[in-house]
């Protein structure tokens, strides 16, 4: 049976600390509901810690849940809606949060089996645009890398907007010079998005190892990739705004990419 856990319990006072940032998270994650506790469940993530709250329960699910974890072995506590309250960050919660520990990839990893589909988050600092754009990732079956950003992939923002992605997605943070050489030594195809080049996305011939590379909204690309580029493409902008969306841009351009690999 879970242990009873006030706001003064040390594990209560971890979670805290790290859903705020306040302690180095060394892989571990703050995770807040039942969805997102079941995704890391599913995509064998190891739970170092699971708590419930019964008032706030929607469902016998999480019950059983939690109880199926503590037959494994994990550490289970229940707490009481004051305390699950102070645990979530968002509107609603169904009182389930835990503690888990997120995928460790190396650029060896990477080098072992080369993905196809590279994306290069460079100075990315948004957690949303992070979290986005991890779910793109995982939905056109990419890798990342995350350049030149002090970004924390286990902030709760990246992980709710990833939809959970971020569990098992490889990611690799990195300097933007590490990921040049790394993708030069490995012959990638490193691909940028440029308004003023002429060639338009649709008409570029796409190798079979593609690295798109986005940059900050606010900033642009960090010194090093237009050097670096194999190819430049354009996005045909209609309207007033001179660009999209990072997420809606790196959508655009991957799709682009998986379709003349797919017809290859």
């Amino acid at each position: 049976m879970p242990t009873l856990a006030g706001a003064g319990h040390a594990e209560v006072k971890r979670y805290l600390a790290l859903r705020g940032g306040r302690v180095p998270a060394k892989g571990r994650a703050a995770i807040d509901g039942l969805w997102a506790l079941r995704r890391a469940v599913e995509t064998g993530l190891t739970v170092e810690v699971v708590f419930r709250c019964p008032e706030l329960s929607r469902g016998r699910e999480g019950e059983a849940l939690v109880a199926g974890l503590e037959e494994l072995g994990v550490r289970a506590h229940e707490i009481a809606e004051r305390v699950a309250l102070r645990l979530s960050d968002r509107d609603g919660p169904d009182g389930l949060f835990g503690i888990v520990r997120l995928p460790e990839t190396t650029l060896a990893d990477l080098a072992a089996d080369p993905p196809a589909r590279l994306l290069v988050l460079d100075g990315l600092e948004s957690a949303g645009n992070v979290g986005s754009l991890l779910r793109l990732a995982d939905a056109i079956g990419a890798s990342v890398l995350l350049s030149d950003s002090q970004l924390r992939l286990e902030q709760p923002k990246v992980v709710h907007a990833s939809m959970a992605a971020v569990f098992h997605v490889p990611v690799v943070k990195l300097t933007g010079d590490d990921a040049r050489g790394w993708l030069r030594e490995l012959d990638y195809q490193v691909v940028l998005a440029d308004p003023d080049c002429p060639i338009p996305y649709r008409g570029a011939d796409y190798r079979s190892r593609v690295a798109l590379v986005v940059g900050s909204e606010r900033y642009g690309l960090t010194g090093g990739w237009p050097a670096a580029a194999s190819l430049a493409v354009s996005l045909p902008m209609l309207g007033t705004a001179d660009s999209l969306n990072v997420g809606h841009a790196a959508a655009v351009l991957m799709y682009e990419i998986l379709s003349a690999q797919l017809s290859q």
